[in-house]
């Protein structure tokens, strides 16, 4: 993925949403409640996903 480890320093350990290449929501949650509020304002789909941070060992 483009701009990943730019991602990563923005926002590690956090959802993202992206539209064109832009991040358009974040947080530590996503719920389906913001995920459709999101997708209102923004009147089209969009790609979610998690960033992690620092690798962890459990």
């Amino acid at each position: 993925m483009e701009h990943y480890a730019e991602l990563c320093r923005k926002y590690a350990d956090t959802w993202v949403a992206v539209v064109n290449k832009k991040v358009v929501a974040f947080g530590e949650k996503l719920t389906e409640e913001k995920g459709e509020s999101i997708r209102k304002e923004i009147g089209r789909p969009f790609v979610t996903f998690f960033v992690e941070g620092e690798a962890r060992i459990l």
